[in-house]
């Protein structure tokens, strides 16, 4: 919950930031990403965008509390949460809080998993669509399976591009490729979709990591047009 209010606070900051580079507004997203991580371990984060905010806490003996209580940061939500959570029943063998708790936690691990199967599914599917590729010039390559170009590869990443794409178009397009090199992009955004996989729950991280793509393309065609002739490069995006 806490990481939400990270995520709405770089929304805010990323639409004050619409008209400088979007440079600035991609590296808005680390913050968000150390706190989706670290979790509790970063308490202050929103000292950054000057507020006070008290970070959102959990017990972890919940389901044993004869009264469960948590803290969300925000009293008025802390208290209608509060609210909704069912006592202990002393007569019971186990407390529906313990229940609650074990149904979301294998609601949690099927959704992960679901995920990283998706995710491991769509690589090697992809994988073996790109063998057939063939070499171009340096870690350029082409292949006719695919309907734009991308870098493909962790250790050794290649950029692949459609059959057909020579001249201009091709300049362009590498010089966009190169800037993701260059930044490590084809590195940060498994990690990103790892992040997201984790927590898949919550549509703010799904919301995140969409304009977290945007604002990564975005800042790659900034970087690329300033070697680049504008019109040449808005007719290969085109």
């Amino acid at each position: 919950m806490t990481a939400s209010y990270v995520i709405i606070a770089v929304i805010a900051a990323r639409l004050l930031l619409r008209k400088f580079p979007k440079r600035y507004s991609y590296a808005l997203w680390s913050v968000c990403a150390f706190r989706l991580v670290f979790g509790s371990a970063f308490n202050s984060v929103f000292s950054i965008f000057s507020f006070k905010i008290k970070p959102c806490t959990i017990p972890e003996n919940i389901g044993l509390m004869k009264k469960p209580q948590l803290s969300t940061g925000i009293e008025s939500l802390t208290d209608a949460v509060n609210t909704s959570l069912p006592p202990a029943n002393q007569f019971a063998s186990v407390n529906p809080m313990q229940i609650t708790v074990f149904i979301y936690t294998w609601i949690w691990i099927i959704g992960l998993a679901a995920v990283l199967i998706y995710s491991a599914v769509s690589y090697l599917r992809l994988y073996n669509a790109l063998r057939g590729s063939v070499r171009k010039f340096e870690n350029v390559y082409e292949t006719d399976k695919i309907p734009s170009p991308f870098i493909f590869g962790i250790f050794r990443p290649r950029i692949y591009v459609p059959f057909g794409m020579d001249g201009d178009t091709l300049e362009c397009v590498l010089e966009h490729e190169r800037c993701h090199l260059r930044r490590y992009d084809y590195i940060i955004k498994p990690l990103a979709w790892l992040i997201l996989a984790v927590h898949w729950f919550n549509p703010f991280c799904h919301a995140a990591f969409y304009l977290m793509n945007r604002d990564m393309e975005m800042s790659c065609d900034e970087a690329a047009l300033k070697t680049q002739n504008s019109g040449k490069y808005s007719e290969s995006l085109l």
